[in-house]
């Protein structure tokens, strides 16, 4: 499976998802039988702010938010992340300019010795994961809110 698509994932079973923002993490957890049904989150966890400008708060954050996922008791096997700046083929942040030495960040190799019940981890830059959550879910017609950006 590649990290930049979650195909072939088992999509009975719930993704925690990641937003990492400039000041804050925003989880919550995905199933596509409850979008299905309400176009919504299964369930939104509190935001875990993220306390100052280098990557080692970031990775304190994100910690937070799976270690309080994972102690409200939900159930998951993959997590999602999205995150600004740029990202490789293969899930690794290349670098992000809103915190210090957030580059060549490869979160599978944190996460998954950290938390045994994660078995996947998927890195998406944000605005491909949005696109891409947008298409999969929402399919394309001509009022969806997708614009082109052209450079």
């Amino acid at each position: 499976m590649s990290s930049q698509g979650l195909e072939g994932t088992e999509m009975a079973s719930d993704i925690l998802s990641i937003d990492i923002g400039g000041s804050s993490v925003k989880v919550g957890l995905f199933s596509s039988k409850v979008f299905e049904f309400s176009r919504g989150l299964s369930q939104r966890l509190p935001e875990v702010r993220i306390l100052g400008r280098t990557f080692a708060q970031v990775k304190d954050a994100v910690f937070e938010a799976i270690n309080s996922a994972l102690t409200n008791g939900l159930s998951f096997q993959s997590i999602a992340i999205s995150t600004s700046g740029s990202v490789s083929e293969d899930g690794v942040v290349i670098s992000s300019g809103h915190f210090i030495d957030y580059e060549r960040i490869d979160w599978r190799r944190l996460i998954l010795p950290e938390f045994q019940a994660v078995a996947r981890v998927n890195v998406f830059n944000d605005g491909k994961a949005s696109a891409w959550a947008e298409y999969r879910y929402l399919g394309f017609d001509h009022n969806s809110g997708r614009g082109v950006i052209a450079s």
